[in-house]
């Protein structure tokens, strides 16, 4: 990997879809495991109330203790990073999610402030680099990540649906990146995709967003990794590694 000259402080990475299917979790869980083996402090935060990638990170964990400790908690302001995040599990600390983030708009409700103060509570563990897998839905938990993030890395397949939906996306990070003050980049990533359809990807792109160099082709070890909570194949570890070099030295 890349080191970062021009950056003084933590990256912080929303992995981020309206649509499902395109290899979200896969490649946030594998991004903060990989960037954590290769010597970086890398925390994952989990988002998403379907908790895949805490199934992935944590699987060996009790639901009940996990649901009393989770990204929930802190995002509403009732824990602090130390007080939910697993230290240094496969590469990356975890902070885990539980259904019970489905909850998170209610609880917020009425303060818009606490969208501001997430990332706050995220830089204080020291982390190098934070990727958040983010729901495939603009809910409040995938904004909180967007509010948090310098990067909203999103991953896209061959689909009819897909300019529309990172029209949505492009549309949010503008209004986020103007309520905070601060950069927030969309970096569209081919994932979960063969070369043929990887240079159909990146033809319907140009010119539309920032496409990264790197692809995570389709690959059946990726799907067993996740059910085992293990790593892939060389090569798609290899894309992984190299996406990201991409976004260490890139930002």
């Amino acid at each position: 990997m890349q080191n970062n000259s021009k950056r003084t402080g933590p990256l912080v990475v929303a992995v981020a879809s309206i649509k499902g299917g395109v290899g979200k979790t896969s490649l946030a869980v594998l991004l903060a495991r990989r960037i954590g083996e290769q010597g970086r402090r890398a925390l994952l935060v989990d988002l998403d109330p379907q908790a895949s990638a805490t199934d992935y990170a944590l699987r060996d964990e009790n639901p009940d203790t996990i649901r009393s400790a989770c990204s929930f908690h802190l995002l509403t302001e009732r824990a602090a990073l130390a007080d939910v995040s697993r230290p240094a599990l496969l590469g990356a600390d975890v902070v885990p999610a539980a259904p019970i983030l489905a909850t998170t708009g209610a609880a917020l409700a009425g303060d818009a402030g606490a969208l501001l103060r997430f990332r706050r509570a995220l830089l204080a563990g020291g982390h190098d680099v934070i990727v958040m897998d983010c729901p495939p839905s603009l809910s409040p938990e995938l904004r909180a990540g967007l509010y948090a993030a310098d990067v909203a890395l999103v991953p896209v397949g061959v689909d009819r649906w897909t300019l529309q939906g990172l029209q949505v996306l492009t549309d949010e990070t503008a209004k986020i990146a103007d309520t905070t003050g601060r950069p927030l980049s969309l970096l569209a990533v081919p994932s979960i995709v063969t070369p043929r359809e990887d240079d159909r990807v990146r033809a319907m792109l140009d010119g539309f967003v920032r496409v990264t160099a790197a692809t995570v082709h389709k690959s059946a070890s990726v799907r067993r990794a996740m059910d085992r909570g293990t790593v892939p194949g060389p090569a798609t570890l290899a894309e992984i590694d190299a996406l990201a070099g991409e976004l260490i030295g890139g930002q």
